[in-house]
């Protein structure tokens, strides 16, 4: 896996990953410094059950490519506003999920990435981003998935994106991007959970 900022963004979605995913076992945190990447490494748990977990700096550009190309999974949580890479060097099958840029002006990937994905989004509002939206202007155009919410109420499968493209246009793409603006709904949906399992838990210690 490779996430590109080493921020609170970067940091929960590479916990969460490693929690869904028991086998990463190769880390690359990519970065502007070192201080925070260093410290977000520094502070992995499980770290035992990695084989690398290793800082490249951000400027290092043939060594950025070299993760990317061997990467199963990237993560994009920067607020660039040029990409973060070449699209080209991502190997067949690789996810990217893409939470940095909210604004038509912030951009973390370019059209040869996008252009390559089978891309769903969280809510409609996120092919106003830059990731997306920029594309029309080079003559470049996305394939919609439609939203994660739209899929999984759709009976989410291994063939979902073949049943809403076809067989002939989903086999044209090599790779799968989640691109993400945030909502705010679930923010607060997520919020209520929270709220709700420590009432639970003040209960029973109160019980107890």
């Amino acid at each position: 896996i490779v996430v590109f900022g080493a921020g609170l963004q970067g940091a929960a979605h590479l916990a969460a990953l490693r929690d869904l995913h028991a086998t990463i076992d190769d880390v690359v945190v990519v970065n502007r410094s070192a201080p925070r990447a260093e410290a977000l490494l520094a502070g992995l748990d499980g770290k035992a059950g990695l084989r690398r977990a290793i800082f490249v700096p951000s400027a290092d550009r043939a060594a950025v490519a070299a993760a990317v190309a061997r990467a199963d999974i990237v993560v994009t949580a920067t607020n660039a506003s040029a990409p973060l890479f070449d699209g080209a060097a991502l190997k067949a099958g690789a996810h990217i999920i893409a939470v940095g840029g909210y604004t038509a002006a912030m951009r973390e990937l370019d059209a040869a990435c996008v252009a390559r994905c089978a891309v769903v989004v969280d809510t409609p509002h996120a092919w106003d981003a830059g990731d997306l939206a920029q594309l029309g202007a080079e003559g470049r155009a996305a394939v919609d998935c439609g939203t994660l919410g739209e899929l999984v109420l759709a009976g989410f499968d291994s063939k979902a994106i073949e049943k809403r493209l076809g067989v002939a246009r989903a086999a044209a793409l090599d790779c799968t991007l989640f691109k993400s603006v945030g909502v705010a709904f679930q923010d607060v949906a997520a919020g209520a959970a929270v709220l709700r399992a420590y009432r639970r838990r003040s209960r029973r210690a109160g019980a107890e």
